[in-house]
């Protein structure tokens, strides 16, 4: 009950006081959030319903308290804290802020209505979560191309074949001479390529012959 409401009989404010524990309202990104619910009655709008507000905030990272205020009659409405708690919590997260921003931010952001507030960090979230996902994509065509050299070189070790990559193709190269293994296996891609256009040229060469040769992905495929 408002302090009004004992004065005066009613409660112009709005806010009714209901007495109830602090109790955990949203938790992500480290950060747990928790608050006092009470009532707020538009008196002036007889029309609109009552709505749950919020009226103490404490925030804990990790366990440690980092924010704690009593906000009184500049409380939070349910809707706005559910609609802006998450981008809040992600702006603490990654810009860490102190705890005076944090009180700003407080009473602009979530005693108030931000939509500008969400929008921005709406598209951090999206960006961040676009370099993720790019990120992924190519670990995952990292770790495909990885298992089908490792799949070329079984093979190359089960036919006695030398295997050597040069960029996207992969060589199955048959030696006659042992010696020029080491040759060919540490060449850069500069010298492989004078070797393969000598093998190229010369397939009845007494040194090396290249039996398979095409994009790893292909020999991968033939040979599986």
């Amino acid at each position: 009950m408002c302090l009004s409401y004992l004065l005066e009989g009613e409660c112009k404010m709005g806010l009714l006081y209901l007495k109830n524990e602090e109790k955990q309202l949203y938790s992500a990104y480290g950060l747990t959030v928790y608050g006092r619910q009470d009532r707020y009655e538009w008196t002036i709008y007889n029309n609109k319903p009552d709505e749950n507000v919020y009226t103490s905030l404490r925030i804990e990272r990790n366990g440690e308290e980092i924010y704690n205020r009593n906000l009184g009659n500049r409380c939070i409405f349910e809707e706005n804290f559910n609609r802006t708690i998450d981008n809040f919590l992600w702006w603490i997260d990654k810009d860490n802020p102190d705890a005076y921003d944090i009180d700003n931010a407080v009473i602009k952001d979530l005693c108030e209505t931000n939509s500008l507030f969400n929008h921005l960090i709406g598209n951090r979230k999206r960006k961040e979560q676009a370099e993720a996902n790019e990120k992924a994509r190519v670990e995952t065509i990292r770790e495909e191309e990885q298992r089908q050299i490792d799949l070329i070189k079984q093979y190359c070790e089960k036919k006695n074949l030398l295997f050597k990559q040069y960029y996207e193709k992969a060589y199955l190269i048959k030696l006659h001479n042992k010696d020029v293994r080491q040759m060919i296996e540490n060449a850069d891609n500069k010298q492989f390529e004078e070797l393969r256009d000598f093998m190229d040229e010369h397939p009845d060469n007494k040194d090396a012959v290249i039996v398979m040769n095409g994009n790893i992905e292909d020999i991968a495929r033939q040979i599986a």
